[in-house]
């Protein structure tokens, strides 16, 4: 999918005066998050969807400072957008890190497994986690095998 010119420039009212996007836009989660998905929708001389995709990985950084794409290169290199869309409101920040952290250990857990893991160590892997939400049933790990299984 292609915007035209006239398309792309519907995200100029989110930059002000010298060209940059607006700082405010940080604060407000669900439009930072639009912009960042409306970003990927950018093909070649889309330069405001070029520039839209740096600003929100900007603020969006603590993915990108864990450098995944060079230390674990098989390993999925994508946010989760729908465990960021879930708690958008500003007094459910500490909810968002801390799901979408987890989220991202669990995927990353599996793409390790998916690519290193051998039978043997999959079972072994699979039982400490079972064990492990018996134990503490209402931890996020627990919360997050239960949605896995179902």
């Amino acid at each position: 999918m292609c915007l035209s010119a006239g398309e792309a420039d519907v995200f100029n009212k989110y930059k002000d005066d010298k060209g940059n996007f607006k700082e405010n836009l940080t604060k407000d989660v669900k439009g930072l998050l639009s912009l960042y998905e409306a970003s990927y929708l950018s093909v070649h001389g889309e330069i405001i969807l070029d520039e839209a995709l740096v600003f929100t990985e900007t603020h969006l950084k603590w993915w990108k400072e864990l450098d995944f794409t060079t230390k674990l290169p098989f390993a999925r290199d994508r946010l989760i957008i729908v465990v960021l869309g879930l708690f958008s409101e500003p007094q459910y920040a500490l909810a968002r890190q801390i799901l979408t952290k987890s989220t991202m250990l669990v995927s990353v857990l599996d793409d390790i497994n998916d690519v290193h893991g051998t039978i043997e160590e999959l079972e072994q892997f699979t039982k400490m986690i079972e064990r492990y939400t018996r134990l503490h049933p209402g931890s996020v790990i627990a919360t997050l095998n239960t949605d896995l299984a179902a």
